[in-house]
């Protein structure tokens, strides 16, 4: 497990993030489902247009 917020380790390093915003996850997944823009728009506002990931399980509305 690494816990970073500098892009260039986790898009070297891993295969699968979790995405905090305020600190709740706002979004999981596989990292290649991602962008960098996206990861900074979950980072800084919680959601992001960009990505079609699913939203975290805490997130989902039914």
């Amino acid at each position: 497990m690494v816990i970073s917020h500098n892009l260039n380790d986790v898009f070297d390093v891993a295969d699968r993030v979790a995405i905090l915003h305020l600190g709740r996850m706002v979004a999981q997944g596989r990292l290649s489902a991602f962008d960098r823009q996206s990861v900074v728009d979950y980072m800084t506002t919680g959601g992001s247009s960009r990505e079609v990931v699913a939203p975290a399980p805490n997130q989902r509305r039914g």
